[in-house]
């Protein structure tokens, strides 16, 4: 490529801690144009893999899966006819996909991992009436962080049975730096309002729903 291309045309490359940068190879071997944008995710257990290939130029996403215990598995695409701005996580026996396609508010598809296959996709999260902001996926359970008239509202559903649960904040306001470790049984979150300074709050996800 040119010189002025420098920043363009990103690659994934697999580097050995302790080794020459030189030495590092091509990990994801794919089609990428100028603007493309690579990104690499992958199971807690580190069992599946993820890539995201972010298309700037229409504003779309590709992503392809990997079980690396299938010892012949290659990288394939999961959202092929899926032309729309997706995100994947990978765990415990499912792929779940983010996804704006035919639902600007987003909805959320899962597939289960076969031993040598994957199933067809099921709507698991309908798209609501309110655009879904944010999520964490847990080990037993999906955060889900819905706007709703300018004002954050959280739901914690059962990946199980799909109940649904409202997690209670103190006000109106904005939700924000939701974190937890993938197999906890507490769910961490900053809360703020024109009301009240930047509080901590924390919610145990071992409730029953």
């Amino acid at each position: 490529h040119a010189p002025s291309d420098e920043k363009y045309y990103k690659r994934i490359y697999y580097h050995v801690l302790g080794q020459p940068i030189l030495e590092d190879k091509v990990f994801f071997h794919g089609k990428f144009t100028k603007d493309d944008w690579p990104s690499f995710g992958r199971s807690h257990d580190g069992r599946y893999q993820i890539v995201t290939i972010s298309h700037h130029t229409n504003k779309t996403t590709t992503v392809y899966f990997r079980d690396l215990e299938n010892h012949n598995s290659k990288f394939i695409n999961i959202t092929a006819g899926i032309k729309a701005m997706s995100f994947a996580k990978a765990e415990d026996g499912y792929i779940y996909l983010v996804t704006d396609h035919n639902a600007p508010n987003r909805k959320i598809l899962r597939r289960k991992i076969l031993p040598n296959s994957l199933s067809q996709w099921e709507n698991f999260v309908k798209e609501a009436k309110f655009k879904l902001a944010n999520n964490i996926l847990l080990k037993k359970y999906f955060m889900l962080e819905y706007i709703e008239n300018v004002s954050s509202k959280l739901y914690l559903l059962n990946l199980e049975n799909k109940k649904k649960r409202t997690i209670p904040l103190p006000s109106l306001g904005s939700a924000s730096g939701d974190s937890t470790e993938y197999g906890s049984n507490e769910l961490f979150y900053g809360f703020s309002s024109l009301n009240s300074l930047f509080n901590s709050g924390k919610f145990c996800s071992r409730v029953p729903l």
